[in-house]
C-alpha cells in the first residue's frame, strides 16, 4: 500500500540492516532508541541506512516529510506547522499558508494578518508596487484590473462602503470616479 511512497521512489533499506537484524538492533541502541520513538530519515529521499537515520518522536517525524513547508523566520529555517504551534496560531495554519503561496506575502506579513481587511490592504500594497502605481490615483477600471474583480463586484462589495474607503486611505489610494 505504501510502496509508491518508498520503494516506488527508490528508497531502500541498506544491505547491512536488511540481512542482519542484530546490526540494526545494535545501531538502534547506540543511537538513542527508546520505546515510543520512530525511525526517521534525515534526507526524506535517502535510504534507510546508519548515516541517514535517527530515532525521533512522531511529532518530529511529522515535520520531516516531502510536503513539509519550510519558511525563513527571524533568520532561521523552520517548519511552518511547528512555527504555528509555537506561536499558538495553529488554527490559522491554512490561512497563513495561502497568504504565503497564493498571495506571495512574507512569513512576517502572513502572520500579521488578522482579518480580510488586513489581507486586502497587504494585497493592494503589493499590486500597487507591482504595477508601478506611485501617485496612488487610480480609476475604478484600473482597480478592477489590479484586484481581478468586476466593476459590479467592486461597487457592490467595496466602493459604496465606508470600510473600503478606510482601507484605501490606510494605503493612501484615491479611487477616481470613471
Amino acid at each position: 500500500k505504501k510502496y509508491k511512497h518508498y520503494g516506488g521512489r527508490g528508497v531502500k533499506v541498506c544491505d547491512e540492516w536488511l540481512n542482519d537484524f542484530n546490526s540494526f538492533y545494535e545501531w538502534s541502541i547506540k543511537n538513542g532508541y527508546t520505546e515510543g520513538l520512530s525511525l526517521d530519515r534525515l534526507d526524506v529521499n535517502g535510504n534507510y541506512e546508519p548515516n541517514n537515520c535517527r530515532w525521533v518522536t512522531m511529532d518530529k517525524q511529522a515535520s520531516n516529510k516531502q510536503n513539509t513547508i519550510w519558511v525563513d523566520y527571524q533568520g532561521s529555517e523552520v517548519c511552518l506547522r511547528d512555527l504555528m504551534v509555537k506561536l499558538d496560531k495553529l488554527s490559522k495554519y491554512e490561512s497563513v499558508k495561502n497568504f504565503l503561496f497564493k498571495d506571495g506575502f512574507s512569513i512576517e506579513e502572513a502572520l500579521s494578518i488578522t482579518d480580510k481587511t488586513d489581507r486586502f490592504i497587504m494585497k493592494m500594497k503589493y499590486l500597487l508596487i507591482e504595477n508601478n502605481i506611485t501617485n496612488c490615483n487610480i480609476n475604478v477600471e484600473q482597480l478592477c484590473t489590479l484586484t481581478g474583480k468586476s466593476i459590479k463586484t467592486l461597487r457592490k462589495r467595496y466602493l459604496n462602503t465606508a470600510r473600503f474607503t478606510n482601507m484605501l486611505n490606510i494605503i493612501n489610494v484615491e479611487v477616481l470616479n470613471d
